[in-house]
């Protein structure tokens, strides 16, 4: 072997070597506690309402839906009304695909049609935005907030609770 070839396999074992050194030592090094102690500050009762009150999506298609509809929201950081107005233009035309894409996927019906059914309402939403219709854009708010309030049956994480 080359002494240049030796020279980048010792060079690059040292880096890999390096590395692992690292994430050992990031891994051993204490936690913060803060959090845990400040939930273990709280009575029984509000740390069963705080457990009971994180419902996990139940499939992978439901947890796609939240991604997808969450995925419209903007940072509170970003001020200028024009940028505000690109990212939810750019936002929602993603989100939409992406709830189109997973009604052509799901194998669940309702989930399929709840999902087309959203990607419909928000595929308009950059439209009525170029054109400033303001009666339109509530509308359309109106009908996807509507939807989220009853998402499909099997991702409806209060029925449980409810029975």
């Amino acid at each position: 072997m080359k002494l240049k070839s030796k020279i980048k396999i010792l060079l690059i074992l040292t880096l890999i070597t390096i590395i692992g050194f690292w994430v050992v030592n990031s891994n051993l090094q204490p936690k913060d506690l803060e959090l845990k102690q400040d939930f273990q500050s709280l009575d029984i009762d509000q740390q069963s309402q705080i457990g009971k009150s994180w419902n996990p999506p139940q499939s992978k298609d439901c947890a796609t839906i939240i991604a997808e509809i969450a995925s419209v929201t903007i940072s509170n950081e970003v001020t200028d009304p024009t940028k505000i107005r690109e990212l939810i233009i750019k936002n929602t035309k993603y989100a939409a695909a992406g709830l189109f894409k997973l009604a052509k996927e799901s194998l669940d019906p309702k989930i399929a049609a709840w999902s087309l059914k959203a990607s419909a309402i928000l595929v308009k939403i950059p439209e009525a935005i170029d054109k400033n219709d303001q009666d339109q854009l509530v509308e359309l708010y109106s009908q996807i907030g509507n939807l989220v309030k009853n998402p499909p049956q099997s991702c409806d994480n209060t029925l449980a609770e409810a029975a």
